[in-house]
């Protein structure tokens, strides 16, 4: 409820907005710290029309994975950044050898859906930064 508040009034709140955020994040860095120091990272590669506007990478290991997100170059996006209107048919290239269907934004609960196209796994930013430019989704 928070994030939706603050994303609605972010002029006033945006401070609290990026403390918010990097309390999760964080937060869940330190629950998994495994994986952050021994797992396996992987850039990310956007396709399509914001493909600069996104930086991402996933962080591997046998037992779990975390995808980080975020938008970049905000001047160049409408306000706010966020869904359709903004990110279009911008995705993401997952590697090949993930076997998984779905992950979960862990700060704004929604599940994302891993798409197949022509033989890739995709990321739909649209969908990935539908309420929030900024992403930590897993498993």
């Amino acid at each position: 409820m928070f994030l939706k508040n603050a994303l609605k009034h972010s002029t006033e709140s945006d401070e609290s907005l990026k403390l918010w955020t990097t309390a999760h994040a964080l937060n869940f860095r330190r629950s998994h710290k495994e994986l952050f120091l021994k797992g396996e990272y992987i850039p990310l590669i956007a396709q399509k029309e914001r493909k600069e506007n996104i930086v991402a990478f996933l962080r591997k290991n046998e037992q779990s994975c975390v995808l980080i997100a975020g938008g970049r170059f905000f001047t160049q996006l409408p306000t706010p950044p966020v869904g359709k209107v903004c990110w279009g048919e911008t995705s993401l290239l997952l590697p090949k050898n993930l076997k998984i269907n779905e992950l979960k934004n862990i700060l704004t609960n929604k599940i994302i859906p891993i798409q197949k196209k022509n033989g890739k796994l995709t990321l739909n930013v649209a969908d990935l930064f539908q309420d929030f430019p900024f992403a930590v989704l897993t498993f």
